[in-house]
């Protein structure tokens, strides 16, 4: 069996989830100029913006 990283399997699964109504809180990193940013969002709009 192969081994996905944890990217990977995001990928996977993000489409399939937000299409059942499932995803609750996406997240991700993002780069700034003041270093790596944490952005969190609902279908709403976006939640938390942490450094």
């Amino acid at each position: 069996m192969r081994r996905r990283s944890a990217a990977v399997v995001v990928a996977l699964l993000r489409p399939r989830a937000a299409a059942a109504g499932q995803l609750d809180v996406a997240y991700r990193t993002v780069a700034s100029p003041g270093g790596p940013l944490l952005l969190a969002a609902t279908g709403r709009g976006v939640v938390r913006v942490a450094f």
